[in-house]
């Protein structure tokens, strides 16, 4: 849900909180660790990584900002 806010997904004030643009661009998206591999974003253009290596190559030398969901700790 986090996620489909920040990409300006969702019928809700937060998800339009800068009008028609969302807050981060589906492209800068990385999803690490997903649970559920047979779940996809379509054409979204949200890229997803299993790897550390994975994510070092998709970030390079560009900040970043990391959020986890407390559920990937312990999904009870």
């Amino acid at each position: 849900m986090d996620l489909a806010l920040a990409t300006g997904r969702g019928a809700t004030t937060l998800a339009r909180l800068r009008g028609s643009k969302p807050l981060v661009r589906d492209e800068h998206v990385l999803v690490v660790g997903i649970r559920d591999r047979d779940g996809n974003f379509g054409d979204s253009g949200i890229r997803t990584a299993t790897s550390a290596s994975e994510v070092l190559e998709h970030l390079g030398d560009r900040e970043f900002f990391v959020h986890v969901d407390v559920d990937v700790l312990d999904p009870s």
